[in-house]
């Protein structure tokens, strides 16, 4: 599929259908062992290397941050400051 269509829009459906269904429910992941942390951050670095277009044994530090991409721990505590900023605003659902 990646060759079917343009880079943005490739990375705009890993996007939607990935990395949104992994933030959905990353603030339950606080506290994890750093082992599952690693399984996800691997599917994140696969989901860069595919839009990007590198092989598997590419370096992907820069290609997460050309991305503007946070680590998987990163993530998971950027989603938890979210939801406790919105809960502290009345803004939460």
């Amino acid at each position: 599929m990646r060759r079917s269509v343009l880079t943005s829009v490739f990375q705009t459906l890993v996007v939607a259908f990935v990395l949104s269904k992994v933030d959905y429910g990353s603030a339950t992941s606080v506290g994890v062992p750093t082992h599952l942390l690693n399984h996800l951050q691997s599917m994140f670095n696969a989901a860069a290397r595919s839009i990007a277009g590198l092989h598997r044994s590419a370096h992907i530090t820069d290609t997460l941050v050309s991305f503007h991409w946070l680590r998987a721990p990163e993530r998971i505590k950027f989603k938890l400051a979210v939801i406790v900023y919105q809960a502290l605003h009345g803004t939460a659902p």
